[in-house]
């Protein structure tokens, strides 16, 4: 199947249509992508999709980079909580909470790659399938853990509700829609309005506190964050651009592609931002001015 130089050869890039996008749901939402299906059997097979010419290949080495870049930002808050002396009680739970939302960071996409790796192995199919839909929740529950340490999410709570108690009830909530989409996932519930219920968790948790919460000079930078989202779920969602130029996009450049990576982005900047930000680290992903 691999060829001397390690990626797969053009004539094994199959172009399956209908079939392959029966046996995938992912691949049936969007019969706008004609081609360059890898055909795989078994779990050894699929792994060779990180060196082939896949229109799946960017979708997975976009969650591996996204997992990494999570990981520095696990390594920069122990440094910074390492580095804060004389650290009160409360901004101690902030490095806590920011320490855990990380580290779901680092499972959420290391699971996403691990789902788009496997994704055209059929027997795996329905369980990859189940553990992606509920990751993006659960990426989604990192960000709202980070708005909680932020101070944004006060706004969805009583006055004077204390930093714990919102954690508490965030973190049980988008987990426990975590927990529902896999359950009817792996149900193969295709009634179960899934992506509705993921969006709502999103917009709930994350775009209305951001930009309820906005002011000064913070409010750019929301802006930017919820508009990543947004566009990268409307092209999602309209299949732009492949719908408007057939099988230009099969291999790069594909919606789904593009909203990973608008996706991935947004969510490692936003917890970029509350740490430099809430802890004046330097050890940030991006060079992040002061605040005015």
């Amino acid at each position: 199947l691999l060829d001397p130089s390690g990626f797969v050869a053009m004539p094994e890039l199959y172009d399956l249509g209908s079939k392959m996008l029966l046996r995938s749901g992912q691949l049936q939402k969007n019969k706008h992508v004609h081609s360059r299906y890898f055909q795989c059997t078994s779990w050894t097979d699929a792994f060779k999709v990180l060196f082939c010419a896949s229109n799946e290949t960017m979708n997975v080495w976009t969650a591996l980079g996204a997992c990494i870049l999570a990981g520095q930002l696990h390594s920069n808050t122990l440094q910074c909580q390492a580095d804060d002396d004389d650290v009160p009680p409360t901004e101690e739970w902030q490095y806590t909470v920011i320490l855990f939302a990380t580290a779901v960071f680092i499972v959420h996409f290391l699971m996403v790659a691990l789902y788009h790796t496997f994704l055209n192995v059929p027997p795996l199919y329905n369980l990859w399938s189940a553990i992606d839909l509920s990751m993006v929740t659960l990426g989604f529950t990192g960000v709202v853990l980070c708005a909680a340490a932020h101070g944004m999410t006060a706004v969805l709570f009583p006055a004077e509700t204390p930093l714990e108690t919102q954690v508490l009830v965030l973190g049980i909530f988008q987990l426990s829609v975590s927990a529902f989409v896999f359950y009817k996932r792996m149900q193969l519930d295709r009634e179960a309005p899934l992506w509705l219920l993921i969006m709502i968790n999103g917009m709930a948790g994350i775009v209305l506190p951001a930009v309820v919460h906005a002011r000064g000079s913070e409010s750019s930078f929301f802006g930017y964050f919820v508009l990543m989202l947004v566009i990268g779920t409307m092209l999602h969602v309209s299949h732009f651009p492949e719908r408007a130029f057939p099988r230009t996009f099969d291999f790069i450049g594909s919606s789904h592609q593009v909203w990973h990576v608008l996706y991935s982005a947004a969510l490692l900047l936003f917890v970029d931002y509350v740490l430099a930000y809430d802890h004046t680290c330097a050890t940030t992903l991006y060079p992040w001015k002061p605040v005015t």
